[in-house]
């Protein structure tokens, strides 16, 4: 226990140490420990009393939450239990939106879906953002932002139409 401590401290008081220990495989044997503390019939919480610098506030911590807290600062993240989070990032870049409605629109006609139903997230940056906009708050279909937005392939990006409908949902109503 005192082991982890000293480690944890270290870790903090020397970043660079961290490329060290991960060379080292600290990691795995991080996670051997907490193997081997949770697999007990009874869960095993060894704690340890510290106090601050200024000696008045105490406190415990198990011998789970210095193994958690050394991971952290290595840099290992546990794998997602379940299926994850679904995320869609649409690049900006004015015309390349015209890309990623097209691709959009397939994945729609593919899974006969809406996009706001298939992602956890839609982000995106500048015209991305605009598209990310209509698709996650307006939940509109990408047939919808197509027509709305002035999205299309023989037609431009018509601000003035986009300025409209912006005003008339965020601002007019």
């Amino acid at each position: 226990m005192r082991r982890l401590e000293t480690f944890c401290t270290h870790l903090h008081q020397y970043p660079y140490a961290k490329g060290v220990a991960v060379r080292e495989h600290a990691i795995n044997d991080l996670l051997r420990i907490r193997r081997a503390t949770s697999n007990k019939s009874v869960l095993i919480q060894v704690c340890v009393l510290r106090t601050s610098a200024n000696g008045n506030i105490q406190y415990f911590v198990s011998i789970d939450d210095q193994v958690r807290e050394a991971l952290r600062l290595l840099g290992y993240q546990d794998p997602l239990s379940g299926r994850g989070i679904r995320i869609l990032s649409l690049d900006g870049g004015g015309m390349r939106g015209l890309c990623a409605i097209e691709v959009l629109r397939s994945i729609e006609r593919m899974t006969g879906k809406h996009i706001y139903e298939l992602f956890d997230f839609i982000c995106g940056v500048s015209t991305g953002a605009i598209i990310a906009a209509f698709l996650a708050c307006h939940k509109k279909s990408v047939r919808e932002v197509r027509c709305e937005a002035g999205f299309g392939w023989h037609d431009t990006f018509d601000t003035r139409r986009l300025a409209r409908y912006f005003q008339a949902c965020f601002i007019g109503t």
